[in-house]
């Protein structure tokens, strides 16, 4: 009888075991991206789904962050000119907040996912960030997760051969409040380069020749917002991001 007891306790301890972390999933666990550095945003996420019959409380934690191989501690800087965002299922965290915790609410629906964002913005910056948080729900801390954010901002390296634009060109201001001057250092004149202006969804506003080494740009009649600029021939592709504030 004392073995059957056993048997039947060790049974029930093997079952809740087994049964550990099945009130919620997130998909994926580990979200790795490699992107160029003049990239504007990293806009990754995990989703999370309910598995139960009730809403669930839920809390993250950030645990972990490590940029370029080295320990981040809580309030220093990620890296140089790196800002990184959070979006949970229910707020929008600032960086500015400097916030390591939170909780949201997952709702019993089924088929409806809420996605954990980590947007990063290398500001054309090449390096590595890891960031892990630690997911679990509030009345159930033993039934957590780890989710790791593991982010490469490449090197940009131009495919220029035209002399003079190996170091790209630059805007200046920028922002802008609404005119701006395009600055190509060192370059002739060549009918062949062209400028292209665009909004981030892709929409094209319009195209023109570029002559000589500097191209004005009146912004004026568009509204704030952050613009593409591409310069582009045969041997030549750049872009850049101009800030229009008004």
């Amino acid at each position: 009888m004392k073995n059957a007891k056993v048997i039947l306790i060790f049974l029930l301890a093997f079952k809740l075991g087994a049964t550990a972390q099945e009130s919620f999933s997130a998909t994926p666990e580990t979200v790795e991206v490699v992107k160029p550095a003049d990239f504007f945003v990293f806009y990754n996420y995990t989703q999370f789904e309910n598995l139960t019959d009730d809403t669930l409380q839920m809390r993250w934690v950030k645990t972990e962050i490590v940029a370029n191989n080295t320990t981040v501690g809580h309030g220093q800087d990620v890296m140089g000119n790196w800002t990184t965002a959070i979006q949970d299922p229910n707020f929008f965290h600032n960086p500015a907040d400097g916030v390591d915790s939170a909780d949201f609410y997952l709702p019993p629906v089924t088929g409806v996912t809420d996605k954990f964002i980590l947007q990063l913005f290398p500001n054309d910056e090449a390096g590595t960030l890891l960031v892990r948080f630690k997911f679990f729900p509030v009345n159930n801390p033993a039934d957590s997760l780890i989710v790791t954010f593991d982010y490469t901002a490449t090197a940009v390296v131009s495919s220029t051969t035209e002399p003079g634009l190996a170091s790209g060109f630059w805007v200046y201001p920028n922002p802008t409040s609404g005119q701006a001057i395009v600055y190509l250092p060192g370059r002739s004149s060549n009918p062949g380069l062209n400028a292209e202006l665009t909004d981030m969804l892709g929409n094209k506003y319009w195209t023109k020749s570029v002559a000589g080494n500097s191209l004005e740009l009146s912004l004026a009649d568009f509204p704030s917002g952050i613009y593409l600029l591409t310069l582009f021939n045969e041997q030549y592709f750049a872009t850049k991001r101009i800030v229009l504030e008004k």
